[in-house]
């Protein structure tokens, strides 16, 4: 290499020595903070957390109580998963179909993509049926879903059972009580909002084709899990609802 190369080098060589020992210099520095009880800022009139449950006896108030918010929100997810098939409900078309009880098939068949009372929804026009066939039966019974747990065609009762029991020998996809806690976040005055919390693959799309019947018995079962949502909600009188 010429002196005349070496030279144009030696500014940058220089320039990439200081800059390292700069970066050096910042890393070994020490910092320390210093917690003051001196207000800095302001604290939000609002401030909120993002909640999950608990078994009944655990510390989860004391922490609440400690962090000391106002506002809570909170997922309420009715389905179950388990190894025992007869309890799951993770995977609503077999659920629904009754897939999970071989007694439940044989007396009542397949009934996901069917209304309330059991006739296939196939088409805009029975999508429409079911949709107000439910929304009747809402406004005509005070006590909704005892009303739907009578109903024989879905077993309702399992699908519910994890929003108002506790430790119901089955691996929940939410661990708790939503009943318990909802009741006891209202009680020590959280202002809360309910998300009803059911995920796509729960339903089991198999189409985007509007023409077919697949399509409308699936949007039916959409439908009708965020009605019962916003029912279940309602009544445990949140009503902050997301769907």
């Amino acid at each position: 290499m010429s002196s005349k190369n070496v030279g144009q080098l030696g500014p940058i060589f220089l320039l990439i020595v200081l800059t390292s020992i700069q970066i050096d210099s910042a890393c070994g520095r020490v910092y320390r903070i210093t917690a003051s009880y001196n207000q800095t800022a302001n604290t939000p009139d609002q401030m909120g957390v993002g909640y999950n449950y608990g078994p009944d006896n655990s510390n989860s108030f004391i922490w609440l109580r400690y962090l000391n918010p106002n506002l809570a929100r909170v997922f309420v997810q009715p389905f179950i998963s388990s190894s025992s098939g007869s309890s799951n409900t993770a995977n609503w078309q077999q659920f629904a179909g009754n897939g999970w009880s071989v007694q439940r098939s044989q007396s009542y068949g397949d009934q996901y993509g069917h209304a309330m009372t059991g006739w296939p929804v196939d088409s805009q026009a029975a999508w429409t049926l079911a949709i107000n066939e439910i929304r009747q039966a809402g406004a005509q019974n005070a006590d909704f879903n005892a009303w739907l747990i009578q109903q024989q065609y879905v077993d309702w009762p399992t699908l519910l059972r994890p929003l108002s029991t506790t430790g119901s020998g089955t691996s929940s996809a939410q661990t708790g009580n939503p009943t318990y806690w909802l009741t006891n976040l209202e009680a020590q005055n959280y202002n809360l909002m309910g998300l009803w919390d059911f995920r796509c693959r729960t339903v089991g799309y198999t189409t985007t084709d509007a023409t077919t019947a697949a399509y409308w018995g699936e949007r039916w079962e959409t439908y009708r899990l965020m009605y019962i949502g916003g029912r279940w909600l309602a009544k445990m009188g949140l009503l902050n609802i997301e769907l």
